[in-house]
């Protein structure tokens, strides 16, 4: 998820799909992609929809 500003940068590193910042309904705008790591750099309230998101035993990675 970034910024639409930052979305060309972003492209740079390869992702399948670059998310606006915070959607609505997280689940929704994946459609049937299965997520297996969720970095944030901030850990604030969205945090929880991610991990919501994560498949079962993958990696979680948190920038404080």
């Amino acid at each position: 998820m970034a910024p639409d500003a930052k979305h060309r940068d972003v492209a740079t590193l390869g992702p399948d799909r670059i998310l606006p910042p915070a959607p609505d309904d997280l689940r929704v705008a994946l459609g049937n992609e299965r997520i297996t790591v969720v970095a944030d750099v901030v850990g604030g309230p969205y945090w929880p929809k991610l991990i919501d998101v994560l498949e079962r035993g993958r990696n979680t990675v948190v920038v404080p």
